[in-house]
């Protein structure tokens, strides 16, 4: 079942964690440097099942996957909450989001990043009960190092433009991991492309890239 739109509370959480992003972390087209990475923070806000009551909001290092006393509470209540928060690293939702998701069949998680792009994602109830755990972390470094290994290629082979392109669009990655989880069954998975985002995704050069990750995802996520 698809998303429906956001509420004008889960709107305001949005417009809130992007701004708290917008004061430290650089666009999504630039690279992350180590100053920059020491000072990576989220802010996370939860919103009631409905998208509509506040029911807590926390900041901490970007380590993910945190959740506060009340926010456990709420999703393992029967109307569940959605989690707003921004990713530092610009990225689409991450493996420790999705383990986290994995284990609230009734949680919903939202992440912003500095375009004002969200990626939102909730793992079906029936995935959450099975008795192995998905293996997330695992799905996400595969993918990852074997698209690390792709922009290597290209630019072993000249093809400075297409590796420039991916190197500056690392959070595709993020975002073809979400499609195939959704196709394969797993998860709903919606991702609302904004500035930069946007622009990139009318690039020819991101048919290729898309590509190339979409095969990847197909065989790694069964």
């Amino acid at each position: 079942m698809p998303f429906s739109a956001f509420t004008e509370a889960e709107q305001e959480a949005i417009d809130k964690v992007l701004e708290f992003q917008r004061k430290f972390a650089p666009p999504s087209n630039h690279a992350i440097t180590d100053a920059s990475a020491s000072e990576e923070k989220e802010m996370h806000i939860a919103l009631d099942g409905n998208g509509v009551v506040k029911i807590d909001c926390a900041i901490h290092p970007a380590s993910g996957g945190h959740m506060t006393q009340a926010m456990v509470c709420a999703a393992n209540s029967s109307d569940g909450c959605h989690i707003i928060h921004n990713h530092p690293r610009q990225g689409s939702l991450s493996s420790a989001d999705w383990s986290v998701l994995a284990a609230h069949p009734r949680l919903q998680m939202t992440a912003v990043n500095s375009e004002g792009t969200t990626f939102r994602g909730r793992v079906l109830s029936a995935v959450c009960k099975l008795t192995i755990p998905i293996p997330f972390q695992h799905y996400f470094h595969v993918i990852e190092d074997e698209f690390e290994k792709k922009i290597s290629c290209w630019f072993e082979n000249n093809n400075y433009d297409l590796g420039s392109f991916s190197c500056n669009n690392r959070w595709l990655v993020g975002r073809s991991i979400g499609e195939r989880l959704q196709a394969s069954g797993c998860a709903v998975f919606q991702c609302i492309p904004k500035g930069s985002n946007e622009i990139a995704l009318g690039d020819p050069r991101a048919k290729e890239v898309e590509q190339f990750l979409n095969d990847r995802c197909g065989a790694v996520i069964i």
